[in-house]
């Protein structure tokens, strides 16, 4: 397993960086959150604990 590989989401959080305006965050920020959700570049598969003796 590697770390998820999703050019239209790199470009986007660049693009979000280099926006001048709010409200141009605010479009690209959609496309972010559209893209995650058609993409899923990340699930959550459970829980883990840790053992500590502290």
């Amino acid at each position: 397993m590697s770390w998820p590989t999703v050019p239209v989401l790199e470009a986007a959080r660049l693009a979000w960086f280099d926006a001048p305006e709010l409200a141009d965050q605010r479009v690209i920020a959609d496309t972010i959150r559209r893209t995650v959700f058609e993409e899923a570049p990340y699930l959550p598969s459970g829980q883990y604990f840790s053992s500590s003796d502290w």
